[in-house]
């Protein structure tokens, strides 16, 4: 016997439980037929709140957010398979999730970042582009569920070569701002030494913008920027090992020549 969560004891569903267990009551005459009547009261009741239960009115019960799907961001996305006792789900692999916010409308995150891939010397080609922009998307899929968010697209768009006197002012630039939430690097380079005039010769780098969209219902609200940017930031070694292991497997060499990633 324990506590248990979800179980979805609405009023609607109280009321049903109160009139199904409801003591008898005798009428003041004492006769078996008041009991009889008690007893259709009873049997009425309890009809009506089964009505009342499954009715076509509006459902405002926190069953009204159950919902099938294979995850729970699938059954918040889609709100097309309710299961408000829930053990409803009958498709294979699917299952019954609560909380799913689908009496709420599905909004819609947009977020335009840049990012910036240290090392090359070159532009991505396209098959180049498609491992990078999968990557993203992939690592950001994981980081925006955990939020209730259902990543939609990736959507990668120019590229641009970064020269060594860009980098250098932008390190700068970041130096003198106290920028430290990732440590005192930037790029892999380290922002004393650059602002001593150490950067490497023959440094370069590649900017690339992209447009990142998603859907959930809020609460909570999120702001997609600052998750997107902050997941590429906070793993970028991850990342670059990402590139290079899927760039290798798809005989791309372009990867093998990034050092970092910051967004």
């Amino acid at each position: 016997y324990g506590c248990f969560y979800f179980t979805a004891c609405t009023p609607e569903k109280q009321a049903l439980w109160e009139a199904a267990n409801r003591p008898d009551v005798d009428d003041d005459d004492g006769e078996d037929g008041g009991d009889e009547n008690e007893g259709g009261d009873e049997i009425e009741d309890v009809e009506e709140a089964e009505l009342d239960l499954g009715g076509g009115g509006p459902q405002t019960s926190v069953a009204a957010n159950n919902f099938c799907g294979s995850s729970w961001i699938s059954a918040m996305f889609t709100c097309d398979d309710p299961c408000p006792m829930g053990w409803e789900c009958v498709e294979p692999g699917a299952s019954c999730y609560a909380a799913t916010g689908c009496d709420k409308p599905l909004e819609t995150l947009l977020s335009e970042m840049m990012t910036t891939l240290n090392g090359p010397d070159s532009l991505m080609e396209d098959e180049d582009m498609e491992i990078f922009g999968g990557s993203i998307f992939d690592l950001l899929t994981s980081a925006v569920e955990e939020l209730g968010v259902s990543l939609d697209e990736v959507d990668l768009g120019e590229q641009s070569l970064v020269g060594r006197r860009e980098l250098k002012r932008r390190i700068k630039r970041r130096s003198l701002e106290g920028h430290d939430v990732f440590g005192p690097r930037y790029l892999g380079y380290s922002l004393a030494n650059v602002t001593q005039r150490r950067l490497p010769s023959g440094s370069s780098a590649v900017d690339v913008s992209m447009v990142v969209t998603g859907d959930y219902r809020p609460p909570p609200y999120v702001d997609l920027d600052v998750v997107a940017q902050d997941s590429i930031n906070r793993n970028g070694a991850k990342v670059v090992n990402t590139l290079r292991e899927r760039g290798e497997r798809a005989g791309r060499d372009f990867f093998r020549r990034v050092d970092s990633i910051e967004a």
